[in-house]
């Protein structure tokens, strides 16, 4: 009975995640041609043949389907518990949180390409999405003050958050730039390769100037 419901929910959120990905995937491709006020959620329910009221279970409004900001994901809700109860070490285990996000929302060069030309025809979303990737840090911070029993506004939590979040934005942009897809491992691999040489540069002892100019 157990193993019955648990492959209906998990049939069910491939589904949902499908589905979604159709939406955010029209979405980009018709504001892209046409500009967010070419098309009205009705029109983009009806090319992806959902209702209205399917599409408010996922998104919050047009822009957000755009940019991929879901109401509710029950797989990243999912990945922030396990996160929360893993014993690795602390930024080992905000590599993993990063790579699980990787490998649900589907961030590989076609997505980017689809996210990329919609916000050059709508550059005033840009300004969403700063304001969303700042949600998400400060809620990250929030789990990460949790996993390690510090307290809300303890300032070892965002730092953690934004040192791995500035450094895998990094990773990701330069593999976009050059036209290489990006696999969640590897994602991971060199957002781990940053951090360790960012880590050697903060704890080595800094030469002087005639140390670095000595034969």
């Amino acid at each position: 009975m157990h193993q019955s419901a648990t492959r209906a929910t998990g049939l069910r959120e491939r589904r949902t995640a499908r589905t979604a990905r159709r939406l955010i995937s029209t979405a980009r491709a018709w504001t892209a041609e046409r500009g967010l006020a070419g098309f009205t959620v009705e029109e983009l329910c009806a090319e992806v043949e959902v209702s209205r009221r399917t599409f408010f279970n996922y998104f919050a409004k047009k822009e957000h389907a755009v940019l991929g900001i879901r109401t509710h994901d029950t797989e990243l809700d999912r990945v922030a518990q396990e996160f929360l109860h893993s014993t690795e070490p602390l930024v080992t285990a905000l590599i993993t949180l990063s790579r699980r996000r990787w490998e649900i929302l589907g961030h590989g060069f076609e997505d980017h390409a689809e996210l990329m030309n919609a916000l050059r025809q709508e550059p005033e979303l840009h300004a969403l999405m700063v304001e969303f990737a700042a949600r998400i840090e400060h809620a990250d911070a929030e789990l990460v003050a949790e996993r390690e029993g510090w307290a809300a506004d303890d300032t070892r939590a965002i730092t953690a958050v934004t040192l791995v979040g500035t450094f895998g934005r990094a990773v990701a942009t330069e593999q976009f730039a050059a036209d290489r897809p990006l696999s969640p491992t590897h994602f991971a691999e060199r957002l781990s390769e940053r951090l360790q040489q960012a880590a050697a540069m903060l704890t080595s002892t800094p030469e002087t100037t005639t140390e670095r100019n000595r034969p």
